[in-house]
């Protein structure tokens, strides 16, 4: 019977190894486990390994049959990383012998994708233009104020002129 488990290498001590005591004479005793690979682990029905992981404590909690219905599918991943495979001639380091392949799209998710982007883009927009709107506002609202002042002093504000820098060094002073 196949057994799977949420977790890709996952090793199931049913019983504990116990190391030889060579002073008093008893030799080891080898443990039992199962190991899942993959998510998997197969198991004889008729044997005492199956008794064992059905009274085990993570027996439907970290590992379940595989004829149970209910649990979540797992989306097996390959434990052994992808691996880049490159090309050398001489010494020298040629070719990439497995690049990754380029993504594509199918045309009904770059219609969808083109949706969220135009969707996102509105919104920002909008956005944009609220803050554009209050600036504006401030502004105006500032340059009220100025002209408010400027009528109350009865002066007009007068530009501040620009000052002449001087080149070259500066004159001693004694």
């Amino acid at each position: 019977m196949k057994f799977i488990s949420k977790f890709s290498n996952y090793t199931v001590v049913l019983r504990p190894g116990i190391p030889s005591e060579p002073l008093t004479g008893r030799g080891a005793i080898a443990g039992l486990s199962v190991r899942f690979q993959d998510n998997e682990a197969s198991v004889k029905e008729d044997t005492e390994i199956y008794d064992l992981l059905l009274e085990h404590p993570s027996y439907d909690v970290d590992f379940w049959p595989a004829t149970v219905e209910g649990k979540p599918t797992i989306n097996k991943k390959s434990i052994e990383p992808e691996h880049d495979m490159t090309e050398i001639k001489y010494g020298q380091i040629g070719r990439n012998m497995n690049p990754k392949p380029r993504m594509s799209f199918t045309d009904e998710q770059k219609a969808v994708m083109q949706d969220m982007i135009k969707t996102e883009a509105k919104k920002m927009a909008l956005e944009m233009l609220k803050e554009i709107g209050e600036q504006a506002k401030k502004e105006k609202a500032e340059q009220e104020s100025k002209k408010d002042e400027e009528v109350k002093s009865g002066e007009p504000e007068k530009p501040q002129e620009e000052t002449v820098k001087q080149r070259g060094r500066p004159k001693k002073t004694n």
